[in-house]
């Protein structure tokens, strides 16, 4: 599968969610917090998701990048059981 059908999916199913779109990420928010998720390209077939959470009371400029936000992680440390699963493509 390639990065931008991976990614095309993956944003479909967030902006069901709520999220809105926007160049590179996808970004949700509320009066807290606002959440980005991007995608990153590993080796041979690897993707990653990357989600950053970015707080409002924080004071600060809102990130452009999902790295830069207050918190960062991939995804797959919060759920490793999903770690590698089988694309369809």
């Amino acid at each position: 599968m390639d990065r931008t059908a991976f990614k095309e999916d993956l944003f479909e199913a967030l902006l069901q969610q709520g999220f809105v779109r926007g160049r590179d990420r996808m970004r949700a928010s509320n009066d807290r917090m606002v959440t980005l998720v991007g995608v990153e390209k590993g080796f041979g077939g690897q993707w990653f998701i990357n989600v950053g959470l970015w707080f409002t009371w924080a004071g600060t400029e809102e990130p452009n990048r999902v790295e830069q936000a207050h918190l960062y992680f991939r995804l797959e440390r919060l759920f490793p059981q999903y770690r590698e699963i089988p694309c369809r493509g």
